[in-house]
C-alpha cells in the first residue's frame, strides 16, 4: 500500500463566493482524496489533503485549474507533517 502523505495549499485569486471548496471537494472524492477546504478572511482559501504522493499531483492540478466560475491565481503547495489519518472530505 502507498504511504499516505499531507499537503496544504492556500489558493488565492477570485475562489470565494463562486463554488471553490465544493469543487475541491467533488474533485476530491472522485480522486480519492480526504481532508478538508475553509474559506480564509483575506479572501484566499486553504485545502489540507490527505493522499498518496501520485494522487495529491493530480489534485493539485485540478486545483490550479478550479471550476468555471473561478480565477486561480496561485497554489501555495507546502508538506505537512500528519497528525492523524482522516476519513472524508469536509467544508469549513
Amino acid at each position: 500500500m502507498e504511504e499516505i502523505i499531507e499537503i496544504e495549499c492556500v489558493v488565492k485569486g477570485k475562489v470565494q463566493a463562486v463554488g471553490y471548496r465544493e469543487y475541491a471537494r467533488s474533485q476530491a472524492l472522485a480522486l480519492g482524496v480526504t481532508g478538508f477546504a475553509q474559506n480564509k478572511p483575506d479572501g484566499s482559501v486553504r485545502v489540507v489533503a490527505q493522499a498518496p504522493d501520485l494522487l495529491l499531483e493530480r489534485y493539485v492540478k485540478v486545483l490550479r485549474a478550479g471550476p468555471s466560475s473561478a480565477a486561480v491565481d496561485e497554489v501555495k503547495v507546502m508538506l505537512r507533517k500528519m497528525h492523524g489519518r482522516v476519513t472524508d472530505f469536509v467544508l469549513y
